[in-house]
């Protein structure tokens, strides 16, 4: 539930955008960018991670994976890699974004178990039925 309102909140703020392919894409590439006071005057523009990993507790600690590190002075690695994701983030459809978040957030949250706990004695009640349900007649 942390990591939902953290989503929630940089939703909110505009820092969060959710696109889906039009065609199935299972790829992982996670691209971080260097600010120019980390770039090394442009030689090193970032790094990109292409590999397995989902990024879930079992992506990345669960379960073992196979990721590869590129970027540092190979700028080519990361310029391919940005166009590549650029080429698919505009020909995405888009699923939340400004425009769309308020709708996406109340049905999330109404459809949801988010933040709501059912009371105590509901919670009591499910538990013995599941531990000792009653005798069929």
């Amino acid at each position: 539930m942390a990591r939902f309102i953290t989503n929630q909140n940089q939703l909110l703020k505009d820092l969060l955008e959710v696109r889906k392919t039009k065609n199935p894409n299972h790829a992982k590439m996670y691209i971080f960018t260097a600010d120019d006071a980390h770039s090394f005057n442009g030689q090193e523009p970032g790094r990109i991670i292409v590999g397995s990993s989902n990024l879930s507790f079992q992506g990345l600690e669960g379960r073992t994976e196979v990721n590869v590190l590129l970027g540092g002075t190979f700028v080519s690695d990361y310029t391919e890699a940005a166009g590549i994701f650029n080429q698919l983030w505009n020909e995405a459809v888009p699923l939340v974004d400004s425009s769309t978040k308020e709708a996406f957030l109340e049905i999330v949250i109404k459809h949801t178990w988010l933040e709501r706990l059912p009371a105590p004695y509901l919670m009591y009640i499910h538990c013995m039925n599941i531990l000792r349900p009653a005798p069929k007649l």
